[in-house]
């Protein structure tokens, strides 16, 4: 059985697949394996594959017969995937040589079921790129569970897939959960919330193993339709089911509030949101409201704005100003039409004249304008 399992998913890389697949078996740590997927594409990728495989014995290669995005690659490759730990890498990437060795070694030593490490930003011709600001986010360290979430919230971890070492047994379990069936859009991100959530310890190092690819060409640009708005809302809501759990297992301090305001802000207002403002139409807009108000204003966090615990209240309280403000700057109109369609409203308005909260009332019954 080999230690690392390396998931390859591919889409129209023939530029770069070779280098990648170079990479992988010149790694100093031979107990590993390569499963590649390639996603239906329409170049000459497949025929690339072949050729590898016909080389190594140690690469796979399997190929869906329709384009089935990311998120279903890589699920086809860990469901042939048998080495303790996984790593993703995507096919116009590269890993350094020693990579596989130094994660094992560190997974090791530390009994993680994430290792973090940083990254090499490389343009075209493989040429490393310098920015002013890092690509990845990686705390340097271990993380407890209830570390890793305020480490989420304030954005130290990132939230690709591909610059970290999963424990098999997670990220299987993870890709296995409800949900992930119907996701298109954005799988990284949710996928990596997912496995954050469930992950019991977490280790980042510093150390630039990966070379990953800016605008390489071969990224499928996904227009903001009412399914991918839906994605982008799945990831939102698994921060604040992430929150509840926290909450009701009485794990939540003070000086998690204000992380957990950081979050709400990253995801709610520059992420979500924004998306919504950007891709609604008069016509489209009730149905976009509807989808992020499903995820954002679940029963949980419903709930947890009715909660006596003022602290946490007003955290909830924070997503109804930020999306009423939102909905204002759209016009007077619109945004009131938007809001009397929706049914959410007005049950949190009922929710919270129940509890006395006048003036949280009031601030839902000014949106109608």
């Amino acid at each position: 059985m080999p230690k690392i399992s390396i998931c390859v998913p591919c889409y129209n890389v023939e530029k770069y697949i070779g280098r990648c697949l170079d990479s992988l078996v010149s790694q100093t740590l031979k107990d590993i394996e390569i499963i590649c997927v390639d996603d239906c594409s329409t170049d000459h990728t497949w025929n690339i594959l072949c050729e590898y495989r016909a080389k190594y014995p140690e690469i796979k290669i399997y190929r869906h017969l329709e384009n089935l995005q990311s998120v279903w690659a890589r699920k086809t490759a860990l469901s042939f995937a048998s080495g303790d730990y996984i790593l993703f890498v995507d096919g116009d990437d590269c890993l350094k040589t020693n990579a596989c060795r130094i994660l094992l070694e560190k997974a090791a030593v530390t009994d993680a079921d994430i290792v973090e490490f940083c990254c090499d930003q490389v343009d075209c011709d493989g040429r490393v790129v310098h920015f002013e600001k890092e690509y990845c986010s990686v705390h340097d360290g271990c993380l407890n569970s209830v570390e890793i979430f305020s480490a989420v919230s304030e954005n130290r971890i990132g939230q690709m897939l591909w610059n970290k070492l999963y424990r098999a047994s997670l990220i299987k379990a993870v890709y296995l959960r409800s949900g992930i069936r119907e996701l298109y859009y954005k799988d990284d991100v949710y996928i990596a919330c997912l496995v954050y959530r469930e992950a019991n310890k977490y280790v980042g190092i510093p150390d630039k193993l990966y070379c990953y690819r800016m605008n390489s060409g071969n990224s499928r640009q996904t227009t903001m339709t009412l399914h991918t708005f839906q994605d982008r809302c799945k990831c939102a809501k698994v921060c604040i089911d992430w929150l509840y759990c926290f909450y009701v297992a009485g794990q939540l301090q003070e000086a998690e509030c204000k992380l957990i305001k950081s979050k709400i802000n990253i995801w709610c207002k520059r992420n979500t949101l924004n998306d919504f403002l950007n891709s609604a139409t008069a016509e489209t807009a009730p149905e976009f409201l509807d989808v992020y108000l499903n995820a954002w204003f679940s029963d949980e966090c419903i709930q947890l704005c009715g909660s006596k615990e003022e602290r946490v209240r007003n955290v909830c309280l924070y997503q109804v100003r930020i999306l009423l403000d939102a909905l204002r700057t759209i016009g007077e109109t619109f945004g009131a039409a938007i809001i009397r369609g929706c049914k959410r409203f007005g049950k949190l308005k009922e929710l919270f004249i129940r509890e006395q909260k006048y003036d949280i009332a009031q601030t839902l019954e000014d949106a109608e304008f």
